[in-house]
Order: C-alpha cells, then structure tokens, then sequence
C-alpha cells in the first residue's frame, strides 16, 4: 500500500495498460494515511492534500478489508508467499487470453460476457453461480459473484501459468509486495 510520498503503484499503472478500454475499473489504492478515517468525505479531503488527489468512493468503500488484510499480512510475513493481490478485471484478461473484456460488468452483455469465460475455464460454473446467487437477487451482487469467481479459477491456477506485474516486485515501506496476479496468456509468454 503506498504512502502518500511514493509515487502511484505500479502494479495500477500496468494493469490500466494491459486492460485499455476496461482500465477504468482499476481504481488507486488508497494511501496508507487515510485508511483509519470513517468518513470518505474527511478521507477524500486529507488525500487531496497529501497526494494532490483524492480517493475515490469505491476504494474508500474497501478501506476496511484493507485494513484486515494488510493487519493479517504484517503480522506474518509468510503469508505474503500464498496471499496475492488480484483485480477482477485482470483475471479475466488472462482468462480470455490477453483480451480486455468489451462490455462493461453491470450491463447484461458485460454479465453475459464474463460467464461464458468463466464456463469456458471451469465447468461448475453455472452451479456455483446459482448457488451463490440464491443468497441475493441484486444486480451488484450478481457482479460481484461473477468476478469472485474468475478469482478464485485464477487461484486454482499453478504458480507456472501466473503472471505478476509488476514482474519486479515493488514494495511498501513494511516490505509488502505492491503487485497483482493474473493468468497466463499467449501474450504473456
């Protein structure tokens, strides 16, 4: 997680690259700072003055989970060696064999899209999905689901078919690794 005086994490910058037309998805993570606040409102505001940017809501709204996992990573180095940072947009990337996703995740075509990846690189999708599903109807969750799922097919996935970027790792100032996983591609190789 970066401080507010280092510069933007690069494993964000080259996820935007790679994703193009979805690169608007990978949202900054929030600066170590602000990750304490309550109130996005206060949160946004000391950003700003910190970084010169703001944060937005969706990061701010994950804070807590943050919080939870960097918490659990800090107090066991060795669990950075299994525990990996994933975006979903990324994992499917991979799984579609380098290709960005054309319809964004909300839309039915988007949600449509990602399934049949997802069926593609493991048959229990569809059952796992409506069994999720039965818990909540919502749209939002739905998407959230759909994009558990292709994490947890990239999890599965042997350290030989993943990608890190950066390949380099950077880390933040307690020596956690800043970089996301995803699968291999034809691209990759």
């Amino acid at each position: 997680m970066p401080t507010a005086k280092q510069a933007p994490r690069v494993c964000d910058v080259e996820a935007r690259k790679l994703l193009g037309p979805r690169r608007s998805s990978v949202f900054s993570a929030p600066i170590r700072e602000i990750l304490e606040f309550k109130y996005y409102e206060k949160a946004n505001i000391r950003s700003k003055e910190l970084t010169g940017k703001g944060i937005s809501k969706q990061s701010f709204a994950i804070t807590p989970k943050i919080i939870e996992v960097d918490n659990l990573l800090r107090s066991n180095s060795k669990l950075c060696k299994i525990i990996y940072e994933a975006h979903p947009e990324l994992c499917f990337f991979g799984l579609a064999n380098g290709k960005s996703m054309k319809y964004n995740k909300k839309s039915q075509n988007g949600f449509i899209e990602r399934l049949e990846i997802l069926l593609k690189n493991w048959k229990p999708t569809e059952k796992a999905l409506a069994e999720a599903l039965l818990w909540c109807s919502n749209h939002s969750v739905r998407d959230d689901t759909v994009d558990a799922l292709a994490m947890a097919i990239v999890a599965t996935h042997p350290k030989s078919e993943i990608v890190t970027i950066p390949r380099k790792i950077q880390q933040d100032k307690y020596g956690l690794p800043m970089q996301m996983i995803y699968p291999l591609t034809k691209k990759s190789l």
